[in-house]
C-alpha cells in the first residue's frame, strides 16, 4: 500500500490551488511591471503585509490553545535555535 491516493476532494483542492497559484504569479507580474520594479523589491514591499495578515488570521484558522496547540508546544533551547536561524533575517 502506499500513501498516495486519488480522491475527489483532493482533486478539487489541487485544482483550486493551480489555479490560485496561476493567478497570484499573474498578478505579481503585473504589479511588478506596472511599479517597474524588481521581483526582491516587490518581496521586499509585500512581505510585512503578508506577515500581519498571518498574525491576525492564525488566531481565527489555526488550533492554538488546544493540547495539540501551538501555546502546548515545549519551545527547548534547541526549538528556539532552529526558529532564529532560520526564521530570522541574518
Amino acid at each position: 500500500m502506499s500513501d498516495f491516493s486519488v480522491n475527489a476532494a483532493g482533486t478539487f483542492w489541487a485544482a483550486m490551488g493551480l489555479v490560485s497559484t496561476a493567478f497570484y504569479q499573474l498578478q505579481v507580474s503585473r504589479k511588478q511591471k506596472a511599479l517597474k520594479v524588481n521581483a526582491l523589491q516587490l518581496l521586499h514591499y509585500q512581505a510585512p503585509q503578508a506577515a500581519g495578515v498571518v498574525l491576525v488570521m492564525t488566531p481565527f484558522l489555526d488550533n492554538i490553545r488546544g493540547p495539540d496547540g501551538l501555546m502546548a508546544y515545549e519551545y527547548t533551547s534547541g526549538a528556539m535555535t532552529a526558529i532564529g536561524k532560520y526564521h530570522l533575517p541574518t
